[in-house]
């Protein structure tokens, strides 16, 4: 697996994201809206679950677009967020053509891991929670850094700040 966080496209659609940020629950989160297309789905007709990591690869990656900051120049420097830790609890499958909400935010900061919470939610209810760690990564090293280098670190700031209400 890349130490990058970034996927690949699939259709002219997915490149045209609003940027969103919307409260739920009284927390902020990221929001992107993605459909369940066949090439997301298993022999069932429902989302296969190795497509779930790619889509919360580009709500990362939208939610820092968001911001100000792309992922494009961070790994041109040098620097990537790898994932180091992910867990997916499967709710309620997603069939084909389902329209699917995606919010993600920065849930904390410990060190140098910084956790996403995420959730799929079609149809007004929760089908898939996911919680994603990162870590700064050194991509001529091939190794994590042990502190976020000055380069990230406003990223850093402006993702907690932006997860906890506060820009």
């Amino acid at each position: 697996m890349s130490p990058c966080f970034l996927t690949g496209r699939n259709t002219a659609e997915q490149w045209s994201d609003p940027i969103v940020w919307r409260t739920v629950n009284d927390k902020p989160w990221f929001e992107l809206v993605r459909t369940v297309l066949p090439q997301h789905t298993d022999h069932a007709g429902v989302m296969w679950h190795g497509a779930y990591v790619g889509w919360l690869e580009d709500v990362r990656v939208s939610a820092l677009s968001s911001l100000g900051s792309s992922y494009a120049e961070c790994t041109a420097s040098g620097l990537a967020l790898a994932v180091v830790s992910m867990e997916i609890h499967y709710i309620q499958s997603l069939p084909h053509g389902a329209q699917v909400q995606l919010l993600s935010r920065v849930q904390s900061r410990s060190g140098i891991r910084m956790r996403w919470e995420n959730r799929f939610v079609w149809q007004g209810k929760e089908a898939t929670a996911a919680t994603v760690q990162v870590v700064p990564m050194d991509l001529e090293r091939g190794r994590v850094v042990r502190h976020w280098p000055a380069s990230l670190e406003q990223l850093v700031q402006n993702l907690l700040a932006a997860s906890e209400g506060r820009t």
